[in-house]
């Protein structure tokens, strides 16, 4: 609500509750009862609108202390892991019915996908020759170093 300078006839239209918020000044005006304190001006009863800053301050601090420590969290994280993060916490809701034994099998079931796509990986690696001819680099290194006189016969 803003207060304003009033006239007479302005001051004379006010009910008698807004009456009590006005003093005559010597110029026959109506200026609001404020009074000086260490901020400044201020009106009387501001109270409440203090204490409702000072929660909206917490509130804030909270929320910017929040934001970053989701921030740095999230620092670094690819946009397809964050894309994924509902699929997770639908996951982890599943899993909170899970029984140990299940939690373990589903455990034992990842371990075994990793090596079986490790083996596989170095499956082809061999049937393509990676491995052969990495066994064949360093015998040709080998054998230069001996020629060479580094490595005795």
């Amino acid at each position: 609500m803003v207060l304003k300078i009033l006239s007479e006839d302005d001051y004379n239209g006010l009910n008698d509750v807004l009456k009590a918020e006005y003093v005559k000044g010597e110029d026959d005006r109506y200026y609001p009862d404020v009074e000086a304190d260490d901020s400044g001006w201020a009106f009387e009863n501001v109270g409440n609108l203090r204490s409702t800053m000072a929660e909206e301050r917490r509130r804030r601090e909270k929320w910017e202390a929040d934001y970053k420590a989701l921030e740095k969290t999230l620092s670094g994280a690819k946009p397809e892991d964050i894309q994924s993060l509902p699929q997770l916490k639908r996951k982890i809701k599943e899993m909170e019915n899970w029984t140990p034994d299940d939690k373990v099998q589903v455990r034992i079931d990842e371990l075994k996908a990793t090596y079986d796509e490790k083996l596989r990986r170095s499956q082809r690696e061999f049937d393509t020759g990676g491995a052969n001819s990495r066994r064949a680099d360093q015998a040709a290194r080998y054998e230069d170093q001996r020629l060479q006189g580094c490595w005795p016969s």
